[in-house]
């Protein structure tokens, strides 16, 4: 996680969050298929969240089928389409 949107003497609290967007082609847990995973970082023990700032989204190309509603109401199924794409008419 980088902090570098704030300068000495500021609160950590102000810190711009931070998003990474993961387009795999292949299948990341293999015993937990997903199209779109949204991760956060949590306490193993309690599930307390560790921050609301850090955020890790993963969408795996190799499972459009499972999109949602809700995934093709934000068109993130159109999106992985266009990066599975082989043809300009695809």
């Amino acid at each position: 996680m980088t902090f570098d949107n704030v300068v000495r003497g500021d609160d950590y609290i102000e810190v711009k969050p931070v998003y990474h967007i993961g387009f795999l082609d292949f299948t990341l847990f293999e015993d937990h298929p997903e199209f779109f995973a949204k991760y956060h970082i949590s306490n193993e023990k309690d599930g307390y969240q560790y921050t609301d700032k850090f955020h890790l989204y993963v969408i795996e190309l190799n499972h459009t089928e499972m999109a949602t509603e809700e995934d093709k109401k934000h068109k993130i199924d159109t999106w992985a389409k266009l990066f599975k794409a082989t043809t300009w008419e695809e």
